[in-house]
Protein backbone atom coordinates (compact mmCIF):
# COMPACT_ATOMS: atom_id res chain seq x y z
CA UNK A 1 0.00 0.00 0.00
CA UNK A 2 3.19 2.40 0.79
CA UNK A 3 4.37 1.57 -2.38
CA UNK A 4 1.39 2.92 -4.41
CA UNK A 5 0.86 5.80 -2.35
CA UNK A 6 4.91 6.77 -3.44
CA UNK A 7 4.40 6.10 -6.96
CA UNK A 8 1.09 7.99 -7.32
CA UNK A 9 2.29 11.08 -5.41
CA UNK A 10 5.64 10.78 -7.15
CA UNK A 11 3.53 10.75 -11.05
CA UNK A 12 1.47 13.46 -9.88
CA UNK A 13 4.67 15.96 -9.06
CA UNK A 14 6.45 14.32 -12.03
CA UNK A 15 3.34 15.32 -14.19
CA UNK A 16 2.75 18.88 -12.52
CA UNK A 17 6.76 19.81 -13.09
CA UNK A 18 5.82 18.75 -16.74
CA UNK A 19 3.07 20.85 -17.06
CA UNK A 20 4.49 24.04 -15.63
CA UNK A 21 7.20 23.60 -17.91
CA UNK A 22 5.45 23.14 -21.12
CA UNK A 23 2.48 25.82 -19.55
CA UNK A 24 1.22 28.23 -22.18
CA UNK A 25 1.29 30.73 -19.92
CA UNK A 26 -2.66 31.01 -18.82
CA UNK A 27 -4.37 30.21 -15.52
CA UNK A 28 -7.04 31.05 -13.46
CA UNK A 29 -7.76 31.76 -9.97
CA UNK A 30 -10.66 30.50 -8.13
CA UNK A 31 -12.91 30.12 -5.01
CA UNK A 32 -16.02 27.74 -4.34
CA UNK A 33 -18.39 27.42 -1.53
CA UNK A 34 -20.69 23.99 -1.46
CA UNK A 35 -21.31 21.15 0.68
CA UNK A 36 -19.61 17.89 1.84
CA UNK A 37 -22.03 14.73 1.51
CA UNK A 38 -20.15 11.37 3.14
CA UNK A 39 -21.60 8.47 1.30
CA UNK A 40 -21.68 6.14 3.84
CA UNK A 41 -24.67 6.35 5.93
CA UNK A 42 -22.97 6.03 9.53
CA UNK A 43 -20.47 8.53 8.98
CA UNK A 44 -23.45 10.87 7.15
CA UNK A 45 -25.88 10.30 10.23
CA UNK A 46 -22.46 11.55 12.76
CA UNK A 47 -21.15 14.54 10.70
CA UNK A 48 -24.17 15.48 8.61
CA UNK A 49 -24.06 17.09 5.00
CA UNK A 50 -20.85 19.51 5.94
CA UNK A 51 -20.19 23.33 4.61
CA UNK A 52 -17.34 23.24 2.48
CA UNK A 53 -14.94 26.10 0.89
CA UNK A 54 -12.11 25.77 -1.70
CA UNK A 55 -9.45 27.72 -3.63
CA UNK A 56 -8.08 26.63 -6.80
CA UNK A 57 -5.14 27.60 -9.36
CA UNK A 58 -5.51 26.20 -13.04
CA UNK A 59 -2.66 26.51 -15.01
CA UNK A 60 -1.53 24.70 -18.66
CA UNK A 61 -5.22 26.51 -19.17
CA UNK A 62 -5.52 25.25 -23.16
CA UNK A 63 -9.01 25.50 -24.85
CA UNK A 64 -9.63 21.64 -24.29
CA UNK A 65 -7.70 20.96 -21.44
CA UNK A 66 -6.45 21.96 -17.89
CA UNK A 67 -4.75 21.06 -15.12
CA UNK A 68 -5.98 22.26 -11.27
CA UNK A 69 -4.77 22.47 -7.69
CA UNK A 70 -7.49 22.30 -5.42
CA UNK A 71 -7.02 22.86 -1.29
CA UNK A 72 -10.18 23.86 1.14
CA UNK A 73 -11.51 23.57 4.22
CA UNK A 74 -14.84 20.87 5.34
CA UNK A 75 -15.77 22.12 8.91
CA UNK A 76 -18.81 20.40 10.93
CA UNK A 77 -19.53 21.20 14.94
CA UNK A 78 -21.77 18.45 16.15
CA UNK A 79 -23.01 16.89 19.90
CA UNK A 80 -22.19 12.93 19.62
CA UNK A 81 -23.31 10.82 22.76
CA UNK A 82 -22.82 13.85 25.07
CA UNK A 83 -19.82 14.64 23.95
CA UNK A 84 -19.02 17.73 21.72
CA UNK A 85 -17.20 17.21 18.37
CA UNK A 86 -15.02 19.56 15.86
CA UNK A 87 -14.88 17.76 12.55
CA UNK A 88 -12.22 19.42 9.79
CA UNK A 89 -11.31 17.92 6.25
CA UNK A 90 -8.55 19.64 3.85
CA UNK A 91 -9.07 18.11 1.14
CA UNK A 92 -5.85 18.98 -1.38
CA UNK A 93 -6.41 17.85 -4.75
CA UNK A 94 -4.17 17.86 -8.20
CA UNK A 95 -6.87 17.36 -11.22
CA UNK A 96 -6.97 17.15 -14.39
CA UNK A 97 -10.06 18.90 -16.54
CA UNK A 98 -11.57 17.99 -20.04
CA UNK A 99 -13.41 20.84 -21.58
CA UNK A 100 -15.87 18.67 -23.54
CA UNK A 101 -16.82 21.48 -26.22
CA UNK A 102 -13.79 23.78 -26.25
CA UNK A 103 -14.58 27.48 -26.29
CA UNK A 104 -17.22 27.11 -29.19
CA UNK A 105 -20.48 27.57 -26.50
CA UNK A 106 -21.73 30.00 -23.75
CA UNK A 107 -21.65 27.54 -21.14
CA UNK A 108 -18.60 24.97 -21.59
CA UNK A 109 -18.85 21.40 -19.76
CA UNK A 110 -16.10 19.59 -18.60
CA UNK A 111 -15.18 16.38 -16.51
CA UNK A 112 -11.65 15.38 -15.00
CA UNK A 113 -9.77 12.94 -12.53
CA UNK A 114 -7.42 13.47 -9.93
CA UNK A 115 -5.48 12.94 -7.21
CA UNK A 116 -5.30 13.87 -3.38
CA UNK A 117 -4.09 14.29 0.03
CA UNK A 118 -6.85 14.90 2.60
CA UNK A 119 -6.17 15.35 6.27
CA UNK A 120 -8.95 14.75 8.68
CA UNK A 121 -9.00 16.21 12.42
CA UNK A 122 -11.44 15.16 15.10
CA UNK A 123 -11.31 17.21 18.27
CA UNK A 124 -13.67 15.95 21.29
CA UNK A 125 -13.77 19.38 23.36
CA UNK A 126 -15.62 17.84 26.43
CA UNK A 127 -12.39 15.33 26.84
CA UNK A 128 -10.03 17.80 25.45
CA UNK A 129 -8.60 14.49 23.18
CA UNK A 130 -8.38 15.05 19.29
CA UNK A 131 -7.37 12.68 16.19
CA UNK A 132 -5.81 13.16 13.33
CA UNK A 133 -4.00 12.00 10.00
CA UNK A 134 -3.52 12.26 6.62
CA UNK A 135 -4.46 9.76 3.72
CA UNK A 136 -4.67 9.91 -0.16
CA UNK A 137 -7.44 9.62 -2.68
CA UNK A 138 -9.33 10.35 -5.79
CA UNK A 139 -11.41 12.60 -7.27
CA UNK A 140 -13.86 12.60 -10.18
CA UNK A 141 -15.32 15.42 -11.30
CA UNK A 142 -18.32 16.52 -14.07
CA UNK A 143 -19.38 20.60 -13.89
CA UNK A 144 -20.04 23.60 -16.10
CA UNK A 145 -18.33 27.57 -16.75
CA UNK A 146 -19.48 30.16 -17.86
CA UNK A 147 -16.98 32.79 -18.93
CA UNK A 148 -17.56 36.62 -19.64
CA UNK A 149 -16.41 38.77 -21.66
CA UNK A 150 -13.77 40.48 -18.68
CA UNK A 151 -11.70 36.98 -17.97
CA UNK A 152 -14.38 36.38 -14.88
CA UNK A 153 -16.12 33.28 -14.84
CA UNK A 154 -18.81 31.82 -12.89
CA UNK A 155 -18.88 27.71 -12.36
CA UNK A 156 -20.56 24.89 -10.63
CA UNK A 157 -19.21 21.34 -10.53
CA UNK A 158 -19.65 17.87 -8.71
CA UNK A 159 -17.13 15.69 -7.61
CA UNK A 160 -16.80 12.50 -5.54
CA UNK A 161 -13.88 12.02 -3.49
CA UNK A 162 -12.65 8.42 -2.92
CA UNK A 163 -10.75 8.58 0.41
CA UNK A 164 -8.90 5.55 1.14
CA UNK A 165 -9.43 4.60 4.89
CA UNK A 166 -6.22 5.25 7.15
CA UNK A 167 -6.77 2.22 8.87
CA UNK A 168 -9.47 -0.84 8.39
CA UNK A 169 -11.61 0.36 11.26
CA UNK A 170 -11.95 4.04 10.37
CA UNK A 171 -14.81 5.83 8.98
CA UNK A 172 -15.45 5.71 5.19
CA UNK A 173 -14.76 9.67 4.59
CA UNK A 174 -15.91 9.74 1.22
CA UNK A 175 -18.17 12.00 -0.14
CA UNK A 176 -19.76 14.26 -3.40
CA UNK A 177 -19.26 17.33 -3.04
CA UNK A 178 -21.27 20.19 -5.02
CA UNK A 179 -20.16 23.89 -5.24
CA UNK A 180 -20.78 26.88 -7.45
CA UNK A 181 -17.64 29.04 -7.95
CA UNK A 182 -16.28 32.37 -8.99
CA UNK A 183 -12.65 33.01 -10.84
CA UNK A 184 -10.49 34.98 -13.11
CA UNK A 185 -8.65 33.81 -16.26
CA UNK A 186 -5.81 35.56 -17.35
CA UNK A 187 -2.71 35.67 -19.22
CA UNK A 188 1.10 36.68 -18.83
Amino acid sequence: MRAVRILSWGACALFLLAAQATAAHAGAVSGRLGAWDFINDDVRNRYRVAPAAMIAYTFMDKSLMSVEIASGLVYTSINYRTYRYNFYLVPTTVSYLVNITGERLPVIPYFGAGLGCYYKRDDNTTLRRSYSYTTYGYSFIAGFKLPLETGLFFYADLRYHLIQAHEPTEANLSGVSTALGAGYSFEW
